[in-house]
């Protein structure tokens, strides 16, 4: 089957794009404005079809994704992630140019809040930087935790950097008492529409307690 021809898309075109599915489209939107990563489209009538961001991660969105699979082949990205239907189109097309994955996870379910909850006695506050010595083991347990790999044996010097630019940009909340991260939660992606929580975290000696 010949694939879709690809386009650069502008700033408009894109924020049109995620207009149309604020919330499952909501890192699209952030890392846009910020103009972090780059874009790759398909067009379509009236507007785009599919969009994609390529970047530490590669991002498919939309129907025709498969024509993306020369971008993600190209780059160098840890993860492909985002709706399982453009996920699954990508990879279909770009898995002979792509390492073995390490793990694959469809079905994974998207919950949503869509009203604010009430607010609870706890002492959730905004990260600052006095907070990134323990913020950044606690983070480094949470990413590997969730995919198998210790950032600090990685890339030790670049995760605390990362860490402190979360904090840097409002992006890192935690509750502490007497120096234990109760809750720790990082958005990945900010806009008014929608908020997409990166992580969150609480620390092992204080699990399971009410």
């Amino acid at each position: 089957m010949t694939r879709a021809a690809t386009i650069e898309p502008n700033l408009g075109q894109i924020l049109d794009f995620c207009a149309q599915n604020p919330v499952e489209r909501v890192f699209l939107e952030d890392v846009a404005r910020r103009g972090l990563g780059r874009f790759t489209a398909v067009g379509g009538r009236g507007g785009l079809k599919a969009l994609c961001h390529v970047g530490a991660n590669v991002v498919p969105s939309g129907e025709g994704c498969g024509a993306f699979a020369d971008a993600a082949a190209g780059g160098r990205a840890r993860m492909l992630i985002g709706e399982e239907r453009a996920v699954g189109e990508l990879w279909n097309e770009a898995e002979p140019r792509m390492p073995r994955p390490r793990e694959d996870r469809p079905g994974q379910p998207v919950y949503v809040l869509d009203r604010r909850p009430e607010p609870g006695e706890t002492a959730l506050r905004e990260a600052t930087l006095r907070d990134l010595d323990l913020l950044v083991p606690a983070c480094a347990t949470a990413h590997y935790e969730e995919i198998g790999l210790d950032p600090l044996r990685r890339d030790p010097e670049g995760f605390r950097w990362r860490t402190q630019a979360q904090i840097a940009e409002g992006r890192s909340w935690l509750w502490v008492e007497d120096g234990v991260i109760r809750f720790n939660a990082e958005p990945s992606a900010w806009r008014p529409q929608a908020v997409q929580r990166q992580q969150g975290w609480v620390d092992p000696r204080v699990r399971n307690q009410s």
